[in-house]
Protein backbone atom coordinates (compact mmCIF):
# COMPACT_ATOMS: atom_id res chain seq x y z
CA UNK A 1 0.00 0.00 0.00
CA UNK A 2 2.72 2.37 0.42
CA UNK A 3 4.99 1.67 -2.20
CA UNK A 4 1.27 2.28 -4.55
CA UNK A 5 0.87 5.35 -2.24
CA UNK A 6 4.16 6.71 -3.60
CA UNK A 7 4.08 5.91 -7.81
CA UNK A 8 0.89 7.20 -7.68
CA UNK A 9 1.53 10.77 -7.94
CA UNK A 10 4.50 10.05 -10.30
CA UNK A 11 2.13 8.45 -12.68
CA UNK A 12 -0.12 11.55 -12.60
CA UNK A 13 2.94 13.63 -13.31
CA UNK A 14 4.82 11.34 -15.94
CA UNK A 15 1.23 11.04 -17.80
CA UNK A 16 0.46 15.22 -17.08
CA UNK A 17 -2.98 13.68 -15.44
CA UNK A 18 -4.90 16.47 -13.60
CA UNK A 19 -7.24 16.50 -10.27
CA UNK A 20 -9.91 18.68 -10.46
CA UNK A 21 -12.62 19.36 -7.80
CA UNK A 22 -15.79 19.11 -9.60
CA UNK A 23 -19.18 20.94 -7.69
CA UNK A 24 -22.43 20.24 -8.55
CA UNK A 25 -25.91 21.36 -8.07
CA UNK A 26 -28.79 18.65 -7.33
CA UNK A 27 -32.45 19.57 -6.84
CA UNK A 28 -34.41 16.71 -6.01
CA UNK A 29 -38.38 16.62 -5.84
CA UNK A 30 -39.31 15.88 -2.28
CA UNK A 31 -35.66 16.55 -1.14
CA UNK A 32 -34.22 19.77 0.09
CA UNK A 33 -31.34 21.28 -1.70
CA UNK A 34 -28.30 19.77 -1.34
CA UNK A 35 -24.68 19.79 -2.91
CA UNK A 36 -22.30 17.13 -4.70
CA UNK A 37 -18.64 17.47 -4.71
CA UNK A 38 -16.49 15.00 -6.29
CA UNK A 39 -13.16 14.21 -7.59
CA UNK A 40 -12.83 13.83 -11.30
CA UNK A 41 -9.50 13.51 -13.49
CA UNK A 42 -8.22 15.13 -16.83
CA UNK A 43 -5.28 13.87 -18.83
CA UNK A 44 -3.54 15.90 -21.13
CA UNK A 45 -1.07 14.41 -23.50
CA UNK A 46 2.13 14.64 -23.89
CA UNK A 47 3.69 15.08 -27.40
CA UNK A 48 7.66 14.58 -28.96
CA UNK A 49 7.55 17.05 -31.71
CA UNK A 50 10.03 16.07 -34.63
CA UNK A 51 10.74 18.84 -37.11
CA UNK A 52 12.12 18.88 -40.57
CA UNK A 53 12.25 20.87 -43.39
CA UNK A 54 10.65 18.32 -45.08
CA UNK A 55 10.56 13.90 -45.49
CA UNK A 56 14.07 13.72 -44.39
CA UNK A 57 12.99 13.36 -40.56
CA UNK A 58 10.93 10.48 -41.13
CA UNK A 59 14.15 8.06 -41.12
CA UNK A 60 14.82 9.49 -37.45
CA UNK A 61 11.52 9.43 -36.59
CA UNK A 62 11.19 5.35 -37.65
CA UNK A 63 14.11 4.69 -35.59
CA UNK A 64 12.46 6.64 -32.13
CA UNK A 65 8.90 4.83 -33.03
CA UNK A 66 10.63 1.58 -33.21
CA UNK A 67 12.57 2.35 -29.59
CA UNK A 68 9.54 4.42 -27.82
CA UNK A 69 6.09 4.19 -29.95
CA UNK A 70 4.77 6.84 -27.77
CA UNK A 71 2.93 10.68 -29.15
CA UNK A 72 4.75 11.80 -31.86
CA UNK A 73 4.03 14.82 -33.77
CA UNK A 74 5.86 15.34 -36.94
CA UNK A 75 5.84 18.82 -38.49
CA UNK A 76 7.24 18.79 -42.22
CA UNK A 77 8.04 22.60 -42.90
CA UNK A 78 7.61 21.96 -46.34
CA UNK A 79 7.04 25.62 -47.29
CA UNK A 80 10.51 26.48 -46.24
CA UNK A 81 12.05 23.49 -47.79
CA UNK A 82 15.51 23.20 -47.77
CA UNK A 83 16.98 24.99 -44.60
CA UNK A 84 20.32 24.54 -46.06
CA UNK A 85 19.98 27.34 -48.16
CA UNK A 86 19.37 29.83 -45.42
CA UNK A 87 20.91 32.24 -42.76
CA UNK A 88 21.68 30.85 -39.48
CA UNK A 89 19.12 33.62 -37.95
CA UNK A 90 16.44 32.57 -40.43
CA UNK A 91 16.23 29.28 -39.26
CA UNK A 92 15.76 30.09 -35.77
CA UNK A 93 13.28 32.14 -36.47
CA UNK A 94 11.34 29.65 -38.61
CA UNK A 95 11.69 26.69 -36.74
CA UNK A 96 11.12 29.41 -33.18
CA UNK A 97 7.73 29.86 -35.08
CA UNK A 98 6.88 26.55 -35.55
CA UNK A 99 7.10 25.21 -31.81
CA UNK A 100 4.77 28.42 -31.07
CA UNK A 101 2.71 27.10 -32.97
CA UNK A 102 2.14 23.79 -32.59
CA UNK A 103 2.27 24.36 -28.52
CA UNK A 104 -1.13 26.36 -29.08
CA UNK A 105 -3.03 23.40 -29.37
CA UNK A 106 -0.33 20.02 -28.02
CA UNK A 107 1.44 19.89 -24.80
CA UNK A 108 4.76 19.64 -26.09
CA UNK A 109 7.80 18.27 -23.70
CA UNK A 110 10.65 17.22 -26.00
CA UNK A 111 11.49 18.44 -29.79
CA UNK A 112 13.70 16.77 -31.83
CA UNK A 113 15.10 18.73 -34.51
CA UNK A 114 15.62 15.96 -37.21
CA UNK A 115 17.20 18.13 -39.72
CA UNK A 116 21.71 18.65 -39.35
CA UNK A 117 21.26 21.96 -40.71
CA UNK A 118 18.64 23.38 -37.75
CA UNK A 119 20.45 21.78 -34.99
CA UNK A 120 23.44 23.48 -36.02
CA UNK A 121 21.93 26.65 -37.02
CA UNK A 122 19.29 26.86 -34.05
CA UNK A 123 19.46 24.81 -31.04
CA UNK A 124 21.56 26.63 -28.89
CA UNK A 125 19.16 29.71 -29.02
CA UNK A 126 16.19 27.77 -28.83
CA UNK A 127 17.20 25.94 -25.34
CA UNK A 128 17.50 29.93 -24.01
CA UNK A 129 13.88 30.20 -25.99
CA UNK A 130 12.17 27.71 -24.57
CA UNK A 131 13.36 26.86 -21.18
CA UNK A 132 10.43 24.60 -20.41
CA UNK A 133 11.09 22.10 -23.19
CA UNK A 134 13.98 19.41 -23.69
CA UNK A 135 15.54 19.50 -27.09
CA UNK A 136 17.63 16.67 -29.06
CA UNK A 137 19.16 17.43 -32.37
CA UNK A 138 20.77 15.56 -35.03
CA UNK A 139 24.77 16.08 -36.04
CA UNK A 140 26.78 14.34 -38.94
CA UNK A 141 27.74 11.05 -37.32
CA UNK A 142 31.47 11.80 -36.91
CA UNK A 143 32.43 10.73 -33.84
CA UNK A 144 30.44 6.94 -34.42
CA UNK A 145 32.42 7.01 -37.65
CA UNK A 146 35.77 7.71 -36.26
CA UNK A 147 35.29 5.15 -32.69
CA UNK A 148 34.43 2.74 -35.33
CA UNK A 149 37.74 3.05 -36.47
CA UNK A 150 37.77 5.15 -39.76
CA UNK A 151 40.56 7.33 -40.21
CA UNK A 152 39.65 8.67 -43.67
CA UNK A 153 35.49 10.18 -43.82
CA UNK A 154 33.81 11.82 -46.17
CA UNK A 155 31.19 14.24 -44.78
CA UNK A 156 28.12 15.28 -47.22
CA UNK A 157 26.16 17.57 -45.82
CA UNK A 158 24.35 20.98 -46.82
CA UNK A 159 25.98 24.08 -47.32
CA UNK A 160 24.59 25.56 -44.22
CA UNK A 161 25.87 22.64 -42.04
CA UNK A 162 29.52 22.79 -43.34
CA UNK A 163 29.54 26.53 -41.95
CA UNK A 164 28.60 26.43 -38.40
CA UNK A 165 30.90 26.65 -35.78
CA UNK A 166 29.11 23.38 -34.08
CA UNK A 167 30.03 21.08 -36.99
CA UNK A 168 33.52 22.80 -37.82
CA UNK A 169 33.96 21.76 -33.68
CA UNK A 170 32.94 18.41 -34.20
CA UNK A 171 35.28 17.56 -37.32
CA UNK A 172 38.22 19.47 -36.10
CA UNK A 173 38.15 17.30 -32.67
CA UNK A 174 38.02 14.06 -34.21
CA UNK A 175 41.50 11.83 -34.90
CA UNK A 176 40.42 10.94 -38.30
CA UNK A 177 40.78 13.10 -41.68
CA UNK A 178 37.85 14.35 -42.43
CA UNK A 179 36.56 16.03 -46.15
CA UNK A 180 33.61 17.91 -45.97
CA UNK A 181 31.45 18.24 -49.42
CA UNK A 182 28.86 20.70 -49.64
CA UNK A 183 25.45 18.83 -51.81
CA UNK A 184 23.82 22.09 -52.58
CA UNK A 185 20.75 20.62 -53.91
CA UNK A 186 20.81 16.68 -53.35
CA UNK A 187 17.79 17.39 -50.41
CA UNK A 188 15.35 19.19 -52.81
CA UNK A 189 16.34 16.83 -55.05
CA UNK A 190 15.34 14.32 -52.86
CA UNK A 191 11.87 16.17 -52.21
CA UNK A 192 11.32 16.21 -55.94
CA UNK A 193 12.43 12.54 -56.48
CA UNK A 194 9.94 11.24 -53.37
CA UNK A 195 7.37 13.06 -54.40
CA UNK A 196 7.92 12.27 -57.91
CA UNK A 197 10.03 9.25 -58.35
CA UNK A 198 10.67 9.36 -62.04
CA UNK A 199 13.57 8.03 -63.99
CA UNK A 200 14.31 11.65 -64.50
CA UNK A 201 14.71 12.87 -61.14
CA UNK A 202 16.44 9.64 -60.12
CA UNK A 203 19.03 10.11 -62.64
CA UNK A 204 19.57 13.61 -61.04
CA UNK A 205 20.19 12.49 -57.57
CA UNK A 206 22.75 9.75 -59.53
CA UNK A 207 24.47 12.24 -61.47
CA UNK A 208 24.77 14.55 -58.07
CA UNK A 209 26.56 12.12 -55.93
CA UNK A 210 28.93 10.97 -58.63
CA UNK A 211 29.63 14.08 -59.10
CA UNK A 212 30.86 14.51 -55.66
CA UNK A 213 32.45 11.31 -55.53
CA UNK A 214 34.51 12.31 -57.60
CA UNK A 215 35.81 14.73 -55.54
CA UNK A 216 37.14 12.34 -53.02
CA UNK A 217 39.78 10.05 -52.69
CA UNK A 218 41.47 7.31 -50.59
CA UNK A 219 38.77 7.61 -48.09
CA UNK A 220 37.35 4.21 -46.50
CA UNK A 221 33.73 6.05 -44.49
CA UNK A 222 31.05 8.13 -45.78
CA UNK A 223 28.94 9.94 -43.58
CA UNK A 224 25.04 11.18 -44.02
CA UNK A 225 25.14 14.98 -42.47
CA UNK A 226 21.77 15.59 -43.48
CA UNK A 227 18.64 13.13 -42.56
CA UNK A 228 16.70 13.54 -46.06
CA UNK A 229 20.27 11.54 -47.23
CA UNK A 230 19.04 8.72 -45.34
CA UNK A 231 16.68 8.39 -47.60
CA UNK A 232 18.81 7.16 -50.43
CA UNK A 233 21.49 5.47 -48.39
CA UNK A 234 21.36 2.47 -51.08
CA UNK A 235 22.15 5.21 -53.75
CA UNK A 236 24.63 6.66 -52.11
CA UNK A 237 26.43 3.25 -50.74
CA UNK A 238 26.66 2.05 -54.23
CA UNK A 239 28.20 4.83 -55.80
CA UNK A 240 30.40 5.58 -53.43
CA UNK A 241 31.66 1.75 -52.77
CA UNK A 242 32.19 2.39 -48.93
CA UNK A 243 30.79 1.80 -45.78
CA UNK A 244 27.82 4.66 -44.91
CA UNK A 245 27.30 5.47 -41.75
CA UNK A 246 24.39 7.71 -40.35
CA UNK A 247 23.34 8.80 -36.59
CA UNK A 248 19.31 8.18 -36.40
CA UNK A 249 19.47 5.02 -34.15
CA UNK A 250 21.64 7.61 -31.96
CA UNK A 251 19.33 10.47 -31.96
CA UNK A 252 16.38 7.32 -30.90
CA UNK A 253 18.44 6.10 -28.10
CA UNK A 254 18.20 10.12 -26.84
CA UNK A 255 14.81 10.08 -26.99
CA UNK A 256 14.16 7.09 -25.11
CA UNK A 257 16.40 8.70 -22.02
CA UNK A 258 14.69 11.93 -21.97
CA UNK A 259 11.26 10.34 -22.46
CA UNK A 260 11.45 8.19 -20.18
CA UNK A 261 15.13 8.11 -18.42
CA UNK A 262 15.75 4.33 -20.04
CA UNK A 263 18.92 3.72 -21.89
CA UNK A 264 19.94 0.56 -24.12
CA UNK A 265 22.73 -0.62 -22.99
CA UNK A 266 22.73 -4.93 -23.80
CA UNK A 267 24.57 -6.33 -25.96
CA UNK A 268 21.58 -6.94 -28.40
CA UNK A 269 21.20 -3.54 -28.71
CA UNK A 270 24.64 -2.55 -28.96
CA UNK A 271 24.80 -5.09 -32.09
CA UNK A 272 22.44 -3.76 -33.63
CA UNK A 273 23.67 -0.01 -32.93
CA UNK A 274 26.56 -1.24 -35.34
CA UNK A 275 24.47 -3.06 -37.71
CA UNK A 276 21.70 0.10 -37.92
CA UNK A 277 24.73 3.24 -38.20
CA UNK A 278 26.50 1.06 -41.10
CA UNK A 279 25.16 -0.12 -44.67
CA UNK A 280 28.33 -2.47 -46.27
CA UNK A 281 27.28 -3.57 -49.33
CA UNK A 282 24.23 -2.77 -51.31
CA UNK A 283 23.15 -7.04 -50.95
CA UNK A 284 23.24 -6.19 -47.13
CA UNK A 285 21.14 -2.76 -46.70
CA UNK A 286 17.87 -3.62 -46.93
CA UNK A 287 18.57 -6.36 -44.08
CA UNK A 288 20.82 -4.02 -41.81
CA UNK A 289 17.43 -3.37 -39.73
CA UNK A 290 14.70 -4.85 -37.34
CA UNK A 291 11.91 -5.84 -39.58
CA UNK A 292 8.63 -4.25 -38.46
CA UNK A 293 5.29 -5.76 -38.88
CA UNK A 294 1.76 -4.28 -38.56
CA UNK A 295 3.23 -0.80 -38.27
CA UNK A 296 0.80 2.33 -37.47
CA UNK A 297 0.64 5.75 -37.02
CA UNK A 298 -2.09 6.44 -35.01
CA UNK A 299 0.48 7.22 -32.60
CA UNK A 300 1.58 9.97 -34.73
CA UNK A 301 0.00 13.22 -35.93
CA UNK A 302 1.40 14.69 -39.10
CA UNK A 303 1.65 18.55 -39.69
CA UNK A 304 2.64 20.51 -42.64
CA UNK A 305 3.56 24.51 -43.46
CA UNK A 306 1.84 24.17 -46.83
CA UNK A 307 -1.15 21.33 -47.69
CA UNK A 308 -0.65 20.12 -51.03
CA UNK A 309 -2.89 17.19 -52.33
CA UNK A 310 -2.22 14.03 -50.69
CA UNK A 311 0.60 14.96 -49.04
CA UNK A 312 -0.51 13.26 -45.74
CA UNK A 313 -0.97 9.84 -47.14
CA UNK A 314 2.47 10.24 -49.15
CA UNK A 315 4.45 10.85 -46.31
CA UNK A 316 2.64 7.74 -43.56
CA UNK A 317 3.46 5.37 -46.64
CA UNK A 318 7.11 6.33 -46.77
CA UNK A 319 7.18 6.25 -42.73
CA UNK A 320 5.29 2.55 -42.83
CA UNK A 321 7.81 1.88 -45.85
CA UNK A 322 11.13 2.70 -43.93
CA UNK A 323 9.86 0.98 -41.21
CA UNK A 324 8.97 -2.74 -43.36
CA UNK A 325 12.44 -2.04 -44.87
CA UNK A 326 14.52 -1.39 -41.63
Amino acid sequence: MQIFKRLLPLFFVQNNIRPILIFSLKICQKQPLFYKFGIYFTMKKNYTLFIDSGIGGLSTLAEAYKLLPQNYIYYSDNANCPYGSKTKKQIFEIVKNIILSVKKSYNIKVVVLACNTATTSAIKNLRKTFGEIKFIGTEPAIKLAAGLGYKKIVVLCTPATAKQHKYLSLAHKTKSKIKTIKMFKLASSIEAYFDTPSQKNKVWLQKQLYFARAKCKNFDGVVLGCTHYVLIENMVQKIFNKPVINGNFGVAKQVLFVCTGLRQQNTAFSDNFCKNQISKSPSSNSNNFRNIKNSSTKNIIFMFSRQEDGIKEKYIKTFNQILANK
